[in-house]
């Protein structure tokens, strides 16, 4: 079989090996999916038999002896094909899984229809009666994992000039962001008592930007604490008597929807032509800003700069730089150099040091948006303490809050650590700039790497 042949094409011959665009033999392709799946499974086995155990369900239970049994079944499965595929065997093995997208290709309308229904089955179990059972991270990867290479394998007969691997990836990141929207849909509710931690005080705070018509109070105080929050959740208000679903729905839809508009304008700013590519690239983007997860109010300056910044256009970028750095000021206090720094990062990538030009005249714009941003930003922040009437010793105390610096690595608060939590997100970004200015070195003067 010729290089380039699709993966789904039946192989007749130790030599004829199906490969995908990159040139990954479908026998390497199986063996890895076996390596990724069988820890996988033996992890999800372990974490259920405790659980079992410690229930008190193990052997009285046949439900939980089946599945016990069915899971051990696997491991052994899984292990005899890792083995089987460096054999003689692998040639059927191939011939079997290869059948499977050329099979499914025969009815896409009912592919496209199963691996939507796919997109639901992970939150129905985690969020539904089961999720009790499903605690253990191994057994919410396998979970995942598994519903992943369905949909990779249903998604690869359909969208056939994709490669596999590149299905997989996008079928892993559709159903995670899937996931993380729907743990939101329990918020919009009626229930009349606080679903979180100080969401009642959320509202109340967003209602004094119009308390005396709500109230019929005049002179109360603006909110204290990230007023931007409250001005967004304000909104809502605007509607007399207003019921708290329509609140909590508002909420909902910020989360998503400015999450969701960052991501989109952070792909675009990148210019990614391929639109499979940017696809992927903005359920990435979708989830790694949920990591943390950055709130919303301060999305709304990563908003303003991906959108409205033009990296050689100076008064254009400072515009918008002063715009989003007001905002910053009755947000954060950490935030208030955020703007500035945005459009200094964004210049620094898009921008490259002409020869002819000097040191300053290549730093002079990004220094005056960073120093002009930020003054913009203090100015902000000193006028609202003025507007909010006494808000002043308590914005002041946040500068003098105690540093809990044991907090930074692992601890009885946070198991993880800031540290580690911090390098587990970034080194694989790390690792990628490297890789690109290691890669095209000229490209990269010390300046823009340093800024």
């Amino acid at each position: 079989m010729r290089e380039g042949t699709q993966i789904y094409k039946p192989i007749s011959s130790m030599q004829s090996t199906a490969r995908n665009a990159y040139g990954v033999e479908t026998t390497t392709i199986l063996r890895w999916v076996l390596i990724v799946s069988l820890p996988l499974t033996i992890g999800a086995l372990y974490q259920m038999s405790s659980l079992a155990f410690e229930l008190g369900v193990f052997p009285s239970s046949w439900k939980w002896t089946s599945a016990l049994v069915v899971g051990t079944i696997g491991v052994v499965v899984e292990l005899a094909l890792l083995i089987g595929s460096w054999t003689r065997w692998r040639i059927d093995l191939i011939d079997f899984v290869t059948s499977i997208p050329r099979i499914l290709g025969r009815h896409n309308w009912l592919n496209i229809l199963v691996f939507a229904v796919l997109m639901g089955v992970y939150p129905i179990l985690i969020m539904g009666r089961l999720g009790q059972y499903l605690e253990g991270h191994w057994v919410r990867s396998f979970v995942m994992w598994i519903l992943a290479l369905m949909g990779a394998t249903i998604l690869f007969s359909v969208v056939k000039k994709r490669t596999w691997f590149e299905t997989l990836i996008l079928s892993i990141l559709l159903y995670s962001a899937v996931y993380r929207a729907t743990i939101f849909a329990p918020w919009i509710s009626t229930f009349p008592f606080s679903l979180g931690y100080s969401e009642g005080s959320r509202y109340y705070f967003a209602s004094l930007f119009f308390g005396e018509r709500i109230y019929s109070f005049p002179g109360l105080e603006l909110p204290l604490f990230h007023p931007s929050r409250y001005v967004l959740q304000s909104i809502p208000f605007l509607i007399p008597g207003s019921p708290l679903w329509l609140h909590r729905t508002w909420q909902v839809f910020l989360w998503i929807g400015l999450t969701f508009f960052t991501a989109l304008l952070f792909g675009k700013r990148l210019s990614i032509r391929d639109k499979f590519h940017r696809v992927i690239f903005l359920l990435w983007a979708f989830l790694f800003l949920f990591q943390c997860p950055v709130y919303y109010h301060l999305l709304v300056m990563v908003v303003l700069v991906l959108w409205g910044t033009n990296s050689r256009n100076f008064i254009q970028t400072l515009i918008i730089v002063i715009f989003a750095s007001v905002w910053a000021g009755i947000s954060r206090i950490n935030w208030l150099p955020v703007p500035g720094m945005l459009a200094c990062t964004l210049y620094f990538l898009e921008l490259r040091k002409q020869e002819e030009w000097s040191l300053l005249r290549y730093l002079r714009s990004p220094l005056l948006w960073l120093s002009l941003g930020s003054s913009a930003a203090f100015g902000s922040n000193l006028a609202y303490q003025i507007l909010a009437r006494g808000a002043t010793n308590w914005l002041s105390s946040i500068q003098d809050s105690p540093l809990l610096w044991y907090r930074l690595l692992p601890s009885a608060t946070y198991k993880l650590g800031v540290l580690p939590a911090i390098l587990i997100a970034s080194i694989p970004l790390v690792f990628l700039i490297l890789s690109n200015v290691l890669r095209r070195p000229r490209r990269w003067h010390p300046i823009r790497i340093l800024s």
